[in-house]
C-alpha cells in the first residue's frame, strides 16, 4: 500500500512539474526582448555595438520589442560570425529575456605594405583582412620589395591555401606569415622586432626595436635555430659589446652568426 502511495505522489510531482515548466516555457517564448548586450573579448576595436546593431537592422531583423520565440537566433550568429574582422560569435537568450552576443575579433599579427603602397593584414590563423578605418591595431609591419597584390588574396587563407598548393605556396606573403607566427608566439621577440623588410634579393630581414642593426634572416628554413642564435648573440656577444657595434647581424649561416 506504502509503495503504491509513493508511486502515485511521484506521478503526481512530475505531472504538475511538467505543467509548471511548461507555462513558464510558453510565457517566456511570448514575452519581449528587453535589451541587448553585445561583449568583445578582446582589445580589438573594429566594431563598436551601435555598427553590429545597425548590420542586424539592415539585414531586417529586429531585436528588441520582439516576441522571444520570433527571434532566430541561428541567423544572428550567421550573420555576425561572416563580418570580416569576427572569428567567432555566440548569440543566445537569457531567461530574464536578454539577447546576448560575445563576439571574439581575429587577431591581426602583421601588417603587409607592398611595392604599390597597398595595405591589408594577416591573422593569427592565416586569413587575409583588409585595414579598417575605425582601428589600427599595433603589429609588426612588413615592407620592401612585395610586388604582392592585395587583389591577389583577398578572402584567402594562407594556411588552407598553402596545404591546397595554390599560389600560397613557396611565396613571400606565406614567408613573412610564418616568420611573424613564430614571433607573436614567443613573448621575448613580439617585444623585441617591430619590422620585417624584403631587399632586393627576396630575403627577409628584421627590424628590431632596440638598436640600429638589420638582422638578416634570409629564407624561413631552419627558422627556430636561427632565433636560437639571435638569442644568443644577444645574451653572449652584444651585451658585452653594446647595441651599436655591428650594423648588421646575419643568421643565414649554419651554426654562425656573422656581423659587420
Amino acid at each position: 500500500m506504502n509503495r503504491v502511495l509513493y508511486i502515485v505522489k511521484l506521478v503526481v510531482v512530475l505531472v504538475v512539474s511538467i505543467t509548471i515548466f511548461s507555462f513558464v516555457t510558453i510565457s517566456h517564448n511570448d514575452s519581449l526582448c528587453q535589451s541587448v548586450e553585445i561583449s568583445i573579448n578582446d582589445n580589438l576595436k573594429y566594431y563598436t555595438q551601435e555598427e553590429i546593431l545597425k548590420i542586424l537592422q539592415d539585414q531586417k531583423i529586429n531585436i528588441l520589442e520582439t516576441k522571444i520565440k520570433d527571434i532566430n537566433i541561428n541567423k544572428i550568429e550567421s550573420i555576425i560570425s561572416s563580418m570580416h574582422y569576427v572569428k567567432k560569435a555566440n548569440v543566445y537568450l537569457t531567461i530574464d529575456g536578454i539577447l546576448r552576443i560575445d563576439i571574439e575579433h581575429r587577431k591581426p599579427i602583421v601588417r603587409i605594405i607592398n611595392s604599390n603602397y597597398e595595405n591589408f593584414l594577416i591573422d593569427d590563423n592565416g586569413a587575409i583582412l583588409y585595414t579598417s578605418e575605425n582601428f589600427t591595431p599595433r603589429v609588426i609591419y612588413a615592407n620592401g620589395f612585395i610586388k604582392k597584390n592585395y587583389a591577389n588574396y583577398a578572402s584567402k587563407n594562407i594556411i588552407v591555401d598553402k596545404d591546397k598548393k595554390s599560389l600560397m605556396q613557396n611565396n613571400i606573403i606565406s614567408d613573412i606569415y610564418t616568420v611573424c607566427k613564430y614571433i607573436d608566439n614567443d613573448s621575448l621577440w613580439s617585444r623585441m622586432i617591430e619590422q620585417i623588410y624584403i631587399n632586393e634579393q627576396n630575403e627577409i630581414e628584421l627590424i628590431p626595436k632596440i638598436g640600429n642593426q638589420v638582422i638578416i634572416l634570409g629564407n624561413v628554413e631552419n627558422l627556430e635555430n636561427k632565433f636560437r642564435k639571435l638569442l644568443a648573440f644577444y645574451q653572449h656577444g652584444i651585451i658585452y659589446m653594446g647595441w651599436d657595434k655591428y650594423s648588421v647581424i646575419n643568421l643565414k649561416y649554419k651554426n654562425q652568426v656573422v656581423c659587420n
